[in-house]
């Protein structure tokens, strides 16, 4: 998930739990969002810096510095915005016309507000700023009155919030940490519906594997894995048994599944490297593969597309050491067969970066593909059956 949401912000997107409910959700984890914020850094020549809206609910890369170029920038995107608050209003009343809160989602939102609404003994008017689950909240059930950016709640609505929440067989006095990060059997002791867990049923999860024919090191013991087949693992439970020494990271499945049908040379990533599938946006996600070539703390080797939107996730990867490619001969006359409309697609919001990454190996292959303009799917190098 880490090189979606970069991609995001360097595109100058907003990112919002509307809008791009996945990459909201990584940015609101304090780890994940402060190596979003590292790695903004790093670009220095891009001058931008993570930031969050007044009332906290978007994310968006803000200009650390702001001359005339970044003040013309800024004049476009609000006349852009101007231009089409009209339609976003229309669509958000028609929307709320249309919807009711469902029974998971009231729960959710009133759980919230449980530490002030709990005893007699909270003040009979309670603030609270305009953030996310507060903005929602009121939307929905129009409970409490606003002034000015804040919510404000006297003792009736607080009785009101007390109700709905016994009303999902939830006791009110019930501390909204106690659901941070717990299963569904966990949350039934919580309350009657095991759906109430906000964690997913599977967490953590990484794929992993080895080249064919070499062991995969686990706990002291060598498996021999089958071609086309892998592990599902939770990554905490095993980074401290692996002792692969070094890591090759595949972006995408297909090339991850078929490692043993490319027709590339891995030896530059080691001997025995442990390979892992850079993950997508199901079950096992690209932030769970990350999380795990930080707990191994080895050198990474990318086998990742050929193209910007490649380049990307191997620059952002922990301790990088290269990047897989064919001889470059080879890639030179594959590349000039490549996809133009998917390279200048991605250029956009990748060539800033990519200009600036402080990393040799992505400025040597983005050099290559720039010159050519094209992009190169992995999948290229896979043998037909």
């Amino acid at each position: 998930m880490f090189e979606q949401t970069l991609t995001l912000l360097l595109a100058g997107e907003f990112v919002c739990a509307v809008r791009y409910p996945d990459a909201c959700r990584f940015l609101e984890d304090e780890a994940q969002r402060r190596d979003a914020e590292a790695f903004l850094a790093r670009l220095a020549r891009l001058g931008r810096r993570l930031a969050c809206t007044r009332q906290g609910g978007a994310w968006f890369a803000a200009y650390a510095r702001i001359g005339e170029d970044e003040r013309r920038a800024l004049r476009d995107g609000f006349a852009e915005i101007k231009h089409n608050l009209r339609l976003l209003v229309v669509i958000r009343v028609g929307s709320r016309a249309r919807t009711r809160p469902r029974p998971r989602t009231a729960f959710r939102r009133c759980a919230g507000t449980a530490p002030w609404c709990r005893s007699s003994k909270t003040p009979s008017g309670s603030r609270h700023r305009s953030r996310g689950i507060w903005t929602t909240f009121f939307e929905d059930f129009r409970i409490g009155r606003t002034k000015g950016s804040a919510f404000l709640f006297d003792r009736e609505d607080k009785a009101r919030i007390r109700e709905l929440l016994s009303a999902d067989g939830i006791a009110p006095d019930t501390d909204p940490a106690a659901w941070n990060g717990i299963g569904r059997a966990q949350a039934l002791h919580l309350g009657p519906n095991e759906k109430f867990a906000a964690a997913p049923v599977k967490r953590r999860r990484v794929a992993i594997k080895t080249l064919p024919g070499r062991p995969l090191i686990l706990d002291g013991q060598a498996l021999i894995l089958p071609p086309a087949s892998h592990l599902d693992v939770e990554y905490p439970t095993v980074a401290g048994l692996l002792t692969h020494t070094t890591v090759l990271l595949v972006e995408n499945w297909e090339s991850f599944n078929r490692i043993h049908d490319t027709e590339l040379d891995f030896s530059p990533a080691g001997e025995n490297p442990l390979v892992v599938w850079r993950g997508d946006r199901s079950d096992t996600r690209a932030d769970h593969a990350l999380g795990l070539l930080r707990a191994l703390q080895v050198p990474v080797w990318a086998f990742v597309d050929y193209d910007p939107a490649g380049l990307l996730i191997a620059a952002a990867l922990p301790g990088l050491a290269g990047l897989i490619a064919p001889p470059l001969e080879r890639l030179e006359h594959d590349l000039a067969q490549g996809l133009a409309e998917r390279y200048q697609a991605q250029l956009p919001m990748a060539a800033a970066a990519l200009d600036a990454s402080p990393s040799a190996p992505v400025r040597r292959l983005w050099t290559i593909i720039r010159h050519h303009g094209r992009a190169l799917p992995q999948e290229r190098y896979l043998r037909t059956r």
